[in-house]
């Protein structure tokens, strides 16, 4: 990433999909910003370069049943699911410096087949978000 105005450079790693302030692209880590040198006027025009993409992935849905900042507690629930399902995963998640734990089944070809499993899951006591990749 280019600051325009000054020349400098930073190579920073995009992990969401802010931002949620109207008229932004991207919003930037404080020391991100730091590098280009736009921490006094909070926000600059900027080149953006894609030097390395993840893999394609096919669009899906997702029932998420659990986020844990503990891999524990993850792992636990993780199990108690497979007895049940054989789509369970457990991803791990990087924002802000800290790590998360997702614990995650599919993907499901469309949002029906995603409720579906998402009700059964219900059933066993557990509450779920259905999310579109």
């Amino acid at each position: 990433m280019t600051n325009l105005q000054n020349g400098r450079k930073v190579e920073v790693r995009i992990n969401d999909r802010g931002p949620f302030k109207k008229g932004r692209r991207i919003d930037l880590s404080y020391r991100a910003a730091a590098a280009l040198g736009i921490l006094d006027p909070g926000t600059a025009r900027v080149r953006i370069q894609v030097v390395h993409a993840a893999p394609h992935q096919e669009p899906g849905y997702f029932v998420q049943v659990g986020s844990f900042s503990n891999s524990a507690n993850a792992q636990r629930l993780g199990q108690r699911l497979s007895q049940y399902f054989s789509d369970v995963r457990v991803d791990r998640l990087s924002a802000s410096g800290r790590h998360y734990y997702r614990v995650r089944m599919g993907a499901f070809p469309d949002h029906a087949t995603a409720l579906a499993r998402a009700t059964q899951t219900a059933q066993l006591g557990l509450r779920s978000i259905i999310e579109q990749q």
